[in-house]
């Protein structure tokens, strides 16, 4: 199709509106057909014999009327009060049974291969002018058949005073199908809707409401709810989960909203596929998503309830395409508004995400606005994520939080944390990733120097890819996973690896500060290319293969260990101090912990730690440090804690067998000459023995020397 110039199409539209109301004014609106059952026992909406419409009042005939089910159609939970046995098409359908109790109950049932299609509109709830109930209106649709409704609005709600609850529960029907206008579950005053979708579901419409407020009225609590059936697709401009309207500086209308999937016990998985409207295989589009939402913007500094909206993904399957994401959004109230987002399965792909967010011009900081992002499996990724964003001139705190315990979160262009444009009191932002994988494309920073925010990245657990970017937050933790290429942190501050377990550091890592292994283990299998220096703080360890630059003068500590791999760990220089340790394996002659370093070695009195894991024989070797540098310089005080003698030998046990070792610094002859050596020599049954090991050890390096 040709592109059609805006002003056109607009055009068009209006004439089509027009046109709309032309018909609407034209023919006059449908009758109504209340349903009174004094047609029973076959509760048919059509019955065959002479009266087909005796369940109807006036024996209207339903079809292609305004269908009313009141207090007359009412039963209780789990029985079929009416029945659609052939497909039937009728212009809309409002339920009004208004209960006291919760066993007060409407149940429709549409018969295998039926269609009960509604042309313009349907309705859960009993409000209508001069009519605020106080009651309940629960309704059931079950059968094999399918529930169509082509246009209008379809709302559950009775937007009445407390405590006015409307349910409409479709989980016992085969498929239902709407292409309304809108879709309103608990929209109104003080009430709550709850709507339970049936096995196959085809939601469109230009916007999805769950919960939401559009009158002045009392505190309420209430959460308005819809549970996803096995298998559904949602296509929407929008969607609200938790919206409200804050019109009143005293009262304000508080409605919190859920969306979740039902619990199946069995069968296959759950699944959800959100898009936008008019999205197609070709050319598909996305949905805007505001989960726990103030949309009023008026200076209502009073208002103290709070406002909540959670999308629990949990235990389905979601293939999800997003536009903008705001999870949180608070204006100028006093109250607090909660936006949460989890998943644990599928893929959701998203544009802008906003965690936390606060804006509109307020005098009160006694509000707080909270978003979390919590990812327990599956893929999410955004092209930009920002956490606790204050725009204008807002004072109320705000919070974003990001937390990972699986799966993966790809942003393409850096995190925002804390990004304070207004006048808030207080920005929190926190990204914990505990499991699964973080992968940014850009920079994790926060904007500016404000006092008022404060930016928290931990890592205790999984991998953060940071692909060269850097790390500018007020508090960097690294406790334990994989950290990956990391760029500056801070600005060149120094890098601490804190608590207990290990953190493992891969690719190269540019950061220029220092290195602090203040807790647990560092196990470095990457490179450290420009840290300024690396300590090993008393209980810490440093292990791996990798390597750090020349460049940095690697210190362990009284208290700390050094743990070398067969692969090798390589430095510049290294300081062993007195009361350090360095521990090695000695599985077989070529599957030992060994060191390469480039500048110089001190062993100032420090303990080695070694483990025999197989039966040596006389003249073994191994080069536990091979120095390319100066010559080493002290010795080791001690092995496994226990004092080396004058000669430097030692005895090491094996399958109740005691061998006998010994150590040789800078031996010439062998390697640069500035090595550290092990080597088994006999047992000593006379100093001639321990002469005879030593001589056969030097005849055994000068070969293999002559033959390099």
């Amino acid at each position: 199709m040709k592109d059609v110039h805006p002003l056109i199409a607009l055009s068009s539209r209006r004439l089509f509106l027009a046109s709309l109301a032309f018909c609407a004014a034209s023919y006059p609106a449908a009758h109504a057909g209340t349903w009174s059952g004094a047609g029973s026992p076959e509760l048919g909406w059509v019955l065959g014999g002479g009266s087909p419409y005796a369940n109807w009042a006036d024996s209207i005939n339903p079809a292609g009327t305004a269908v009313i089910f009141d207090n007359a159609a009412k039963t209780t939970q789990g029985v079929v009060g009416n029945r659609v046995t052939a497909s039937l098409s009728v212009n809309s359908l409002r339920y009004m049974n208004l209960g006291e109790t919760a066993a007060d109950w409407v149940t429709t049932e549409i018969n295998t291969g039926t269609t009960l299609t509604i042309a313009n509109g349907l309705t859960v709830g009993g409000y209508s002018t001069g009519n605020s109930p106080t009651g309940y209106t629960r309704v059931a649709i079950v059968g094999g058949g399918t529930l169509n409704l082509t246009w209008g609005t379809f709302g559950v709600g009775n937007n009445g005073t407390d405590p006015a609850v409307s349910e409409f529960d479709l989980s016992g029907l085969s498929r239902f199908v709407t292409a309304g206008a809108a879709i309103n579950v608990g929209n109104g005053r003080a009430n709550t809707g709850i709507l339970k979708l049936a096995e196959e579901n085809e939601l469109t419409t230009a916007t999805l409401t769950l919960g939401s407020s559009a009158g002045n009225n009392a505190a309420s609590t209430r959460v308005s709810l819809m549970e996803l059936g096995r298998t559904n697709t949602i296509k929407a401009d929008t969607i609200f989960v938790g919206a409200s309207d804050y019109a009143s500086a005293t009262n304000g209308n508080r409605q919190s909203g859920e969306l979740r999937f039902r619990d199946f016990e069995s069968g296959p998985t759950a699944e959800v596929v959100i898009r936008g409207r008019y999205s197609t295989q070709v050319t598909p589009t996305a949905a805007n998503l505001y989960i726990g939402k103030v949309a009023n913007d008026a200076t209502v500094n009073a208002v103290t309830q709070s406002v909540s909206g959670s999308v629990d993904f949990s235990g389905g399957r979601v293939d999800a395409l997003l536009g903008t994401v705001v999870l949180g959004d608070g204006k100028n109230t006093a109250g607090t508004t909660t936006g949460s987002l989890t998943m644990d399965e599928g893929t959701i792909v998203a544009g802008s995400v906003t965690v936390g967010h606060s804006s509109t011009a307020s005098t009160t900081a006694a509000g707080f606005a909270t978003g979390n992002l919590n990812i327990d499996g599956g893929t999410f990724q955004a092209t930009s994520l920002k956490l606790a964003h204050n725009s204008t001139s807002a004072g109320q705190k705000v919070q974003g939080n990001l937390n990972i315990t699986g799966g993966s979160v790809a942003v393409t262009n850096g995190i925002v944390m804390g990004h304070r444009e207004g006048t808030a009191e207080e920005l929190v932002a926190n990204i914990t990733v505990s499991g699964g994988l973080l992968d940014v494309g850009g920079n994790i920073a926060r904007v500016g120097t404000e006092s008022q925010v404060t930016a928290t990245l931990t890592l205790s657990g999984g991998t953060l890819d940071m692909k060269g970017f850097d790390v500018v937050v007020d508090h960097l933790l690294l406790q334990s996973g994989t950290l990956r290429s990391l760029g500056q942190a801070n600005l060149g501050a120094v890098v601490t690896k804190s608590t207990t377990g290990t953190l493992v550091v891969e690719g190269d890592n540019t950061y220029t500060g220092r290195t602090e292994v203040a807790a647990g283990a560092l196990l470095l299998t990457g490179t450290l290319s420009a840290t300024d220096s690396l300590h090993v703080a008393n209980g810490a360890t440093l292990g791996g293969s990798g390597a750090v630059h020349a460049g940095a003068v690697v210190n362990v500590g009284s208290g700390g260990t050094l743990a070398l791999e067969n692969a090798g760990l390589g430095l510049g220089t290294l300081e062993l101090e007195a009361g350090a340790a360095m521990a090695v394996t000695l599985a077989s002659t070529v599957d030992y912990g060994r060191l390469q370093t480039s500048v110089g070695v001190s062993l100032d009195g420090a303990d080695l730690q070694l483990t025999l894991g197989f039966a040596v024989e006389a003249g073994d070797t191994f080069t536990l440090i091979s120095n390319s540098g100066s010559d080493l310089l002290g010795q080791f005080a001690s092995v496994n804690g226990v004092a080396l003698r004058g000669d430097q030998t030692f005895t090491l046990e094996f399958a109740s067998v005691n061998y006998t070792f010994q150590l040789l610094y800078n031996p010439a002859g062998f390697g640069s000459g500035s090595d550290l050596v092990l080597t088994a020599v006999p047992e000593p049954g006379s100093l001639l023995w321990l002469g005879a090991g030593a001589a056969a050890l030097v005849a055994r390096l000068r070969k293999r020397r002559s033959t390099h």
